[in-house]
């Protein structure tokens, strides 16, 4: 089904006049990654496309930026890909005679975001109501770039009241305890997705509009709650046929819907989120991995400290743990991070003990591959050489195969060098190994906020 989506201009000043999709003089934040970024320009959205200025690009980005003013035009490069565009005048851009590239405006170059997206491995997605854009930069191991140009976090832009078609009521939500009702004329599809950074939970009714108390004339609205999970309730008709409702989350948050009254009723139920953290006793049946000063075998190592972590994570009620082996079991290192991909973890952690020709090389690595793992890693190098006392040899960046493969954040630690008789020694103890693994326990407990 095809989506029009129309944003009325502040002043209508005759019937004639075409509508158009702008930003307007709104405002806009940028997060990228997560975290909110200082920008020389606000972001603009033009038609349903946001967009940001040259020097946004280049220093928040990183991607390089050129701009030929004679001949108006515009190469964007990333590693070895780029994308070249002819710049267009504002009105052009605004009306969509020209949509999607870019256009002069405030004394600079604003690029469309859905440009960069198609070429390189990003994702964008924007939000209307809280004023902002959301780019997530892969680290080129992306299948595809994705551009979201109707994102699920934006409850949606005025529609006015004409072009209107759902005929399923949505009037009322009611809130009881930790649970959310919303109330409609009849039963029709729901859908529902889960949003992070912020966290939010979203709900769209097909085939719907506003009603009741949820019809203001202002097209949405927002109820802002005393509640255990949830901030805030925005709500808003945000196509023809679309309400969406949007939970703005306090914290991640389990949920459950479901439907009552013969359809006419929406209940979703909210609990304590719970996560899913794959354990990876690194090496395991033939495969030895290092072999310590006497003789013991690194994959030895790896699951009795596994064990020990999964003991550990197990007693708290919000983390739930999978091993991909418990005993002395040969796996493949691509099928432990498609494990994780396919049981839908939330972290996962490979376990190692370390080796080199040097015996005098001693101490704590971590290990990380894609960027969303860094501030996950951080945490935990920082505290396994917090705890465990020998030298920091720093966090690291590199593709192993078992940590490039799980799509969720992930580490690769590497627990001490058993080549070296110092850390060797301490490696093998019980008091050790319990170290490291309430070390690793607590930095998970940390970086999911759980108390």
């Amino acid at each position: 089904m095809k989506k029009t989506i129309v944003l009325l201009t502040a002043l209508i000043m005759l019937l004639t006049v075409p509508v158009i999709v702008s930003a307007g003089q709104t405002s806009y934040s940028l997060y990228v990654n997560g975290q909110k970024v200082k920008v020389d320009k606000s972001p603009k959205i033009i038609q349903k496309i946001p967009y940001l200025s040259k020097e946004d690009v280049s220093k928040q980005l990183g991607y390089k930026v050129e701009w030929e003013k004679n001949n108006r035009k515009m190469k964007v490069s990333h590693a070895k890909s780029f994308v070249q565009m002819q710049v267009v005048d504002q009105a052009d851009a605004v009306t969509g005679t020209f949509e999607g590239l870019p256009f002069e405006a405030d004394g600079t170059v604003y690029v469309p975001l859905k440009q960069l997206s198609d070429n390189f491995p990003m994702k964008v997605l924007w939000d209307r109501l809280s004023k902002s854009v959301y780019v997530y930069l892969s680290d080129g191991q992306a299948s595809s770039p994705i551009f979201d140009p109707d994102p699920v976090g934006d409850p949606g832009v005025l529609v006015p009241d004409d072009l209107i078609t759902g005929t399923v009521e949505v009037s009322q939500i009611q809130i009881s305890g930790a649970k959310i009702s919303i109330q409609t004329s009849k039963s029709t599809i729901v859908s529902h997705s889960e949003l992070q950074d912020p966290n939010r939970i979203v709900l769209d009714f097909e085939d719907a509009r506003l009603t009741g108390d949820l019809n203001s004339g202002k097209g949405g609205g927002e109820l802002i709650l005393d509640h255990t999970y949830i901030q805030k309730i925005r709500f808003a008709q945000n196509d023809a046929d679309i309400v969406r409702v949007v939970f703005d989350m306090k914290k991640p948050a389990s949920y459950q819907i479901q439907s009552v009254e013969a359809g006419k009723r929406t209940e979703i139920s909210f609990s304590e989120k719970r996560y899913k953290i794959v354990l990876d006793a690194g090496h395991g049946g033939k495969d030895s991995g290092a072999v310590g000063l006497d003789g013991r075998y690194e994959k030895d190592f790896n699951l009795s400290v596994a064990k020990k972590i999964a003991a550990l994570m197990e007693k708290e009620d919000q983390l739930e743990v999978v091993m991909t082996r418990k005993d002395d079991t040969f796996m493949e290192l691509t099928a432990r991070g498609e494990m994780a991909n396919k049981v839908g973890a939330d972290l996962f952690i490979s376990i190692h003990g370390n080796n080199f020709s040097d015996s005098k090389i001693s101490g704590i690595e971590t290990y990380y591959w894609h960027r969303e793992s860094f501030a996950f890693a951080t945490l935990l190098h920082n505290n396994i050489v917090k705890a465990s006392g020998l030298p920091d040899r720093n966090l690291r960046r590199n593709d192993w195969r078992v940590i490039k493969t799980a799509k969720m954040p992930g580490v690769l630690l590497e627990l001490g060098y058993m080549s070296n008789a110092k850390d060797h020694a301490l490696m093998w103890s019980e008091e050790y190994q319990n170290k490291v693994a309430k070390a690793i326990t607590d930095g998970v407990k940390a970086y999911l906020n759980i108390k």
